[in-house]
């Protein structure tokens, strides 16, 4: 059986289905969800071997403001979008971008785009030199974030 779209269109309307945007609400924090995760990652920890690394990959580039698109959802019920990637008390990845900014951008000016893509590229090169202050803000000492 093939459909094509606006059978299928209509399929959906016949079923109850409407074409729109979700909307955009702020995250909300699960503690019970957070807790788990931090006895299981302190469990991981102790089991290390020696040499062990624990590694963080974000498989995603969210972007600053979540961007809603379009798409088929039940008549009636509500999409909610939630996005904590740019929470530097959730995110450990945005504490160093928030630190970069801090030694790169801030009430700093650049004569062009080169100049301030070469100092982008010396900080991040002398990352070492910043080993005092980046070892308490780059830390896995989580904390649960009420609702």
């Amino acid at each position: 059986m093939s459909y094509r779209p606006n059978g299928m269109r209509d399929l959906l309307h016949r079923l109850n289905f409407v074409y729109k945007k979700p909307k955009r609400i702020p995250a909300q924090s699960d503690k019970l969800a957070q807790q788990a995760f931090i006895k299981k990652y302190c469990k991981i920890q102790r089991e290390l071997g020696e040499g062990d690394r624990i590694y963080f990959v974000d498989a995603t580039h969210l972007h600053y403001q979540t961007v809603t698109g379009y798409g088929w959802i039940k008549k009636g019920q509500a999409v909610k979008l939630r996005n904590t990637a740019t929470q530097p008390c959730v995110n450990i990845i945005e504490r160093l971008w928030l630190f970069s900014k801090k030694k790169v951008l801030y009430n700093r000016t650049y004569e062009n785009v080169e100049e301030f893509y070469d100092t982008c590229q010396r900080f991040f090169k002398k990352i070492p030199a910043y080993e005092a202050e980046l070892s308490t803000l780059l830390t896995d000492n989580f904390q649960v974030i009420s609702a």
